[in-house]
Protein backbone atom coordinates (compact mmCIF):
# COMPACT_ATOMS: atom_id res chain seq x y z
CA UNK A 1 0.00 0.00 0.00
CA UNK A 2 1.55 3.29 -1.06
CA UNK A 3 1.11 6.52 0.83
CA UNK A 4 -0.63 9.33 -1.02
CA UNK A 5 1.48 12.46 -1.20
CA UNK A 6 -0.13 15.88 -1.22
CA UNK A 7 0.84 18.70 -3.57
CA UNK A 8 2.77 20.65 -0.92
CA UNK A 9 4.63 17.64 0.46
CA UNK A 10 8.36 18.23 0.28
CA UNK A 11 11.16 17.60 2.81
CA UNK A 12 12.04 21.30 2.85
CA UNK A 13 8.45 22.30 3.57
CA UNK A 14 8.33 19.79 6.43
CA UNK A 15 11.62 21.18 7.79
CA UNK A 16 10.32 24.73 7.54
CA UNK A 17 7.13 23.83 9.41
CA UNK A 18 9.19 22.05 12.04
CA UNK A 19 11.59 25.00 12.41
CA UNK A 20 8.77 27.54 12.71
CA UNK A 21 7.11 25.32 15.31
CA UNK A 22 10.42 25.17 17.17
CA UNK A 23 10.60 28.95 17.20
CA UNK A 24 7.07 29.23 18.57
CA UNK A 25 7.84 26.49 21.10
CA UNK A 26 10.95 28.33 22.34
CA UNK A 27 8.83 31.47 22.78
CA UNK A 28 6.23 29.58 24.82
CA UNK A 29 3.67 29.94 22.03
CA UNK A 30 2.59 26.32 22.38
CA UNK A 31 -0.86 26.72 20.85
CA UNK A 32 0.69 28.03 17.65
CA UNK A 33 3.53 25.48 17.66
CA UNK A 34 1.46 22.33 18.05
CA UNK A 35 -0.39 22.31 14.70
CA UNK A 36 2.86 23.04 12.88
CA UNK A 37 4.65 20.15 14.61
CA UNK A 38 1.68 17.88 13.87
CA UNK A 39 1.64 18.87 10.19
CA UNK A 40 5.42 18.47 9.86
CA UNK A 41 5.14 14.99 11.40
CA UNK A 42 2.26 14.01 9.11
CA UNK A 43 4.12 15.28 6.06
CA UNK A 44 7.30 13.43 7.00
CA UNK A 45 5.33 10.23 7.54
CA UNK A 46 3.91 10.62 4.03
CA UNK A 47 7.31 11.42 2.51
CA UNK A 48 9.42 8.75 4.20
CA UNK A 49 8.33 5.13 4.19
CA UNK A 50 9.38 3.06 7.19
CA UNK A 51 11.72 4.21 9.92
CA UNK A 52 13.38 7.50 9.10
CA UNK A 53 15.43 9.89 11.28
CA UNK A 54 13.36 12.90 10.16
CA UNK A 55 10.14 11.24 11.32
CA UNK A 56 11.83 10.35 14.62
CA UNK A 57 12.94 13.98 14.98
CA UNK A 58 9.39 15.21 14.45
CA UNK A 59 8.08 12.70 16.99
CA UNK A 60 10.71 13.89 19.46
CA UNK A 61 9.90 17.57 18.92
CA UNK A 62 6.16 17.09 19.36
CA UNK A 63 6.81 15.01 22.48
CA UNK A 64 8.97 17.76 23.97
CA UNK A 65 6.21 20.27 23.31
CA UNK A 66 3.76 18.01 25.14
CA UNK A 67 6.24 17.51 27.98
CA UNK A 68 6.64 21.27 28.42
CA UNK A 69 2.84 21.46 28.72
CA UNK A 70 2.82 18.59 31.25
CA UNK A 71 0.93 16.40 28.76
CA UNK A 72 3.09 13.45 29.74
CA UNK A 73 0.71 10.69 28.67
CA UNK A 74 0.74 12.09 25.13
CA UNK A 75 4.50 12.66 25.07
CA UNK A 76 5.67 9.23 26.22
CA UNK A 77 4.41 7.10 23.29
CA UNK A 78 5.90 9.59 20.83
CA UNK A 79 9.32 9.30 22.45
CA UNK A 80 9.05 5.52 22.61
CA UNK A 81 8.24 5.45 18.88
CA UNK A 82 11.05 7.89 18.05
CA UNK A 83 13.58 5.80 19.97
CA UNK A 84 12.36 2.57 18.35
CA UNK A 85 12.76 4.26 14.98
CA UNK A 86 16.23 5.71 15.60
CA UNK A 87 18.01 2.76 17.19
CA UNK A 88 17.87 0.41 14.17
CA UNK A 89 18.46 3.15 11.59
CA UNK A 90 21.08 5.36 13.27
CA UNK A 91 22.40 2.98 15.93
CA UNK A 92 22.28 3.16 19.71
CA UNK A 93 25.28 5.49 20.00
CA UNK A 94 24.23 8.10 17.45
CA UNK A 95 23.80 11.58 19.02
CA UNK A 96 20.15 11.80 17.91
CA UNK A 97 19.36 8.38 19.40
CA UNK A 98 21.13 9.31 22.64
CA UNK A 99 19.20 12.61 22.87
CA UNK A 100 15.84 10.92 22.32
CA UNK A 101 16.73 8.26 24.93
CA UNK A 102 17.66 11.04 27.39
CA UNK A 103 14.39 12.84 26.70
CA UNK A 104 12.46 9.62 27.35
CA UNK A 105 14.39 9.01 30.58
CA UNK A 106 13.67 12.54 31.81
CA UNK A 107 9.99 12.14 30.98
CA UNK A 108 9.77 8.79 32.75
CA UNK A 109 11.40 10.33 35.83
CA UNK A 110 8.75 13.05 35.74
CA UNK A 111 6.08 10.34 35.59
CA UNK A 112 7.47 8.46 38.57
CA UNK A 113 5.42 8.58 41.79
CA UNK A 114 8.31 10.26 43.62
CA UNK A 115 8.39 13.10 41.07
CA UNK A 116 4.62 13.53 41.31
CA UNK A 117 4.77 13.70 45.10
CA UNK A 118 7.62 16.21 44.90
CA UNK A 119 5.57 18.34 42.51
CA UNK A 120 2.54 18.14 44.82
CA UNK A 121 4.68 19.02 47.84
CA UNK A 122 6.12 22.05 46.02
CA UNK A 123 2.60 23.10 45.05
CA UNK A 124 1.53 22.77 48.70
CA UNK A 125 4.48 24.91 49.84
CA UNK A 126 3.60 27.62 47.33
CA UNK A 127 -0.01 27.56 48.52
CA UNK A 128 1.11 27.75 52.15
CA UNK A 129 3.39 30.69 51.36
CA UNK A 130 0.52 32.45 49.64
CA UNK A 131 -1.69 31.94 52.72
CA UNK A 132 1.04 33.30 55.01
CA UNK A 133 1.54 36.36 52.82
CA UNK A 134 -2.21 36.94 52.75
CA UNK A 135 -2.41 36.68 56.56
CA UNK A 136 0.43 39.17 57.03
CA UNK A 137 -1.21 41.53 54.57
CA UNK A 138 -4.51 41.35 56.46
CA UNK A 139 -2.72 41.82 59.77
CA UNK A 140 -0.90 44.86 58.36
CA UNK A 141 -4.20 46.34 57.18
CA UNK A 142 -5.74 45.76 60.62
CA UNK A 143 -2.79 47.39 62.42
CA UNK A 144 -2.93 50.32 60.01
CA UNK A 145 -6.65 50.76 60.70
CA UNK A 146 -6.09 50.63 64.49
CA UNK A 147 -3.30 53.22 64.27
CA UNK A 148 -5.52 55.58 62.29
CA UNK A 149 -8.30 55.36 64.90
CA UNK A 150 -6.01 56.26 67.80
Amino acid sequence: MSKRLFVGDHPHVASSLNNLAGLYDSQGRYIEAEPLYVEALAMRKRLFVGDHPDVAGSLNNLALLYRSQRRYSEAEPLLVDALAMCEPVLGVNHPNTIKIRENLTILQRQLSPRAIWKWLFNLFLKFLLLIIILLFYLLWRLVKKIIRRS
